[in-house]
């Protein structure tokens, strides 16, 4: 608060001494507490600025529309609106309120809530240098803070970091909140005096105790990086959520980031959005383009590409070159407005003349390919070259290989290898195969395939089916690893399965080497015989069970034992034709898929499989027929002899 502030205004005049008297006893002890500097300091500093204030419940120039400006401008009380507070201060300034016309210069120099006129702030300030700075020098806080401004910004003075640092201290020494806001900044940028963040903290503090919300925002960032004071999102998140609530914009954005990424709050996309809307609102480019991107996404907010397309245009005429990227990718794909590649090219242009390395990379691949721009080889290179300097891998390999065919630049694979070991270091898989290939054919670099290997496993990793190709070959010829059917075709498959010509035909002459070449399995021999054996001992003596079932089924349906063998008579009689049937067509197949296959292959898998099926299917089949064969026999033995008994009772039951 600023001095004079802490009286109210009486109507009495007998009351005025008294109230000043107390009032200044209470300053003195009060801040000779907390003073930093000599003890005489603060008690003579406060006296002058004690006299200025008494004279000031006097003067006539000071009126309600200067205060209710400073509140304007302040947010005390109200929503921070600098418009408002330039209109109050422009009143105040035709009365000739001196401090208010300082407000007003000001404004007009940094066109804050009015059309920015540097020339007119000029004039103004030079006018009043003079009676402001007998103001200062009989202790106003105002007229001090004031003076520090115009010496800091050059307004109607020639810039001077020392002196406007002088004047600042003096004026936060008497709690001039934003005397006491700059002086932070001072010190944290090393601004007329020595660099000193922690010191800087220590004003923002004091100027965000009084809610002062530019403060709590400064402080609330610094609490995230600032060097002297311990990091803490939770701190950095209560200062900023207290500055976004008086309607500071830039706390709003971040608040909004803080609940996105749950960052000292807990994560909420809802409320997220919520600050977003309320800070791209007040123009706040960044929080347009996190708004956009909600849109999008469909984070905390229905996902609508019109609403993500109108913000993102936004941000982007503001400048943000984040928002200008994202823009040109909606004109590129036709997402929330109508698919328009000139356009597209135009807002690239605009976010990679700002550095912007995705943009770079972009624009320079549609000049190469001519797509929404004419087809240069020369600008691409110019595009592609500046976003690889940038650190952008992607970029690093496209450069690379405008280098190596000598495309819109004189050929040179030196040069070429050079960019893309930059691009295969940061981990672009573009870049990796190419460096592999040049360490496998000996391009630029000594021929080297054992070193070529792990860029082409690394590449091969993700995604890329060239480098999946050279890793399958490499396996396959046994060059720098162990000669690998299986992994040969592991990666020819992967890379077969994307497409690649090469690849597939790889596959194919590997396919003829042998079943074990495309097995994709590694298990050893011996294992493979037990696990077989004991798998063939289980099927036969399920199928032992289950004819058995299947014979006591047909037996019961017909009353007659002997029907279960036939059953399974039958069905051991189906089964074989089926598998001689299904066998031969193997056969075929494989003599059309394999025109090499030599006839005692074909033979092995045709007697393999009728084998496998009459030791797993119709030996046990064949059992079951024998088991319930003789079953029947006994039952045709002794049937007779019980019906004889029974006719013969009834015989005699007659008689």
């Amino acid at each position: 608060m600023h001095s004079y502030r802490h009286i109210s205004v009486v109507h009495s005049r007998s009351m005025v001494p008294v109230l000043f008297c107390c009032w200044m006893i209470l300053q003195v002890f009060t801040l000779s507490v907390r003073a930093q500097t000599p003890p005489l300091r603060q008690p003579i500093a406060f006296l002058l600025s004690a006299t200025t204030t008494l004279v000031a419940l006097d003067d006539p120039a000071e009126d309600p529309d200067f205060k209710e400006g400073l509140k304007f401008r302040l947010g005390q009380g109200m929503p921070v609106d600098e418009a408002q507070a330039y209109s109050r201060f422009e009143k105040a300034a035709e009365r000739g309120h001196v401090l208010a016309k300082a407000f007003v210069a000001d404004q007009l120099f940094r066109g804050s809530g009015v059309e920015q006129d540097q020339q007119q702030a000029n004039a103004v300030s030079a006018e009043i240098l003079d009676e402001l700075t007998t103001l200062a020098d009989a202790g106003n806080p105002i007229a001090q803070q004031r003076l520090g401004q115009m010496y800091r910004l050059g307004i109607g003075v020639d810039p001077d970091p020392e002196v406007a640092f002088t004047w600042t201290e003096k004026a936060a020494d008497q709690r001039d909140v934003e005397a006491e806001f700059w002086l932070g900044n001072f010190h944290q940028q090393g601004f007329g005096t020595k660099q000193d963040e922690a010191q800087g903290v220590e004003w923002f503090q004091r100027a965000a105790e009084q809610g002062y919300s530019e403060a709590q925002y400064e402080l609330g960032r610094a609490y995230v990086g600032a060097k002297g004071v311990e990091k803490s999102y939770r701190r950095a998140a209560e200062w900023l959520e207290k500055s976004a609530t008086q309607g500071h914009a830039g706390a709003q954005a971040l608040v909004g980031m803080m609940y996105r990424d749950g960052q000292g709050v807990e994560q909420d996309n809802g409320l997220a959005f919520k600050w977003f809307e309320q800070a791209a609102e007040q123009g706040e480019p960044i929080a347009q383009f996190c708004l956009a991107v909600a849109y999008e996404s469909g984070q905390g907010v229905e996902q609508n590409d019109e609403l993500a397309f109108k913000w993102y245009l936004k941000s982007a005429e503001q400048g943000d070159s984040d928002a200008q990227h994202n823009l040109a990718v909606s004109y590129a794909q036709g997402s929330g407005v109508e698919q328009d590649w000139k356009l597209a090219a135009e807002w690239f242009e605009k976010a990679a003349r700002q550095d912007n390395p995705r943009s770079q990379y972009i624009l320079g691949v549609m000049y190469r390919d001519g797509e929404g721009v004419n087809r240069d080889a020369a600008t691409a290179v110019k595009w592609l070259r500046k976003s690889a300097e940038l650190g952008y891998s992607p970029a690093c390999a496209e450069v690379g290989l405008m280098f190596h065919q000598g495309n819109g630049v004189e050929r040179d694979v030196e040069t070429a290898v050079t960019w893309y070991r930059k691009g295969a270091e940061q981990g672009d898989a573009l870049a990796q195969t190419n460096l592999g290939f040049a360490y496998l054919k000996g391009l630029a670099v000594e021929k080297d395939p054992a070193t070529a290997l792990p860029w082409f496993k690394k590449a091969a990793e993700q995604g890329d089916q060239n480098a999946q190709y050279w890793l399958g070959a490499m396996y396959h010829d046994g060059l720098a690893v162990d000669r690998d059917l299986v992994q040969a075709a592991h990666w020819y498959r992967k890379a077969a399965d994307q497409g690649q010509a090469e690849a597939a035909a790889a596959l194919t002459n590997l396919d003829a080497e042998g079943p074990a070449s495309i097995d994709e399995v590694e298990v050893p021999e011996s294992d493979t015989e037990e696990t077989e054996s004991a798998n063939s001992l289980v099927l036969s003596i399920a199928c032992v069970f289950a004819f058995l079932l299947f014979g006591k089924i047909l037996s019961s349906i017909f009353g007659r034992k002997i029907s279960g063998a036939r059953g399974c008579l039958t069905c051991c009689i189906l089964i074989f034709a089926i598998t001689v049937a299904l066998t031969v067509v193997l056969g075929i197949a494989t003599v059309v898929r394999r025109p090499d296959a030599g006839s005692e292959e074909v033979a092995e898998l045709v007697s393999g499989n009728i084998g496998r099926v009459l030791a797993e299917l119709i030996v046990p089949a064949l059992i079951c027929y024998v088991v319930l064969r003789l079953s029947g026999e006994r039952y045709r033995k002794t049937k007779p002899a019980e019906v004889s008994e029974e006719g013969n009772s009834e015989q005699t039951e007659t008689t």
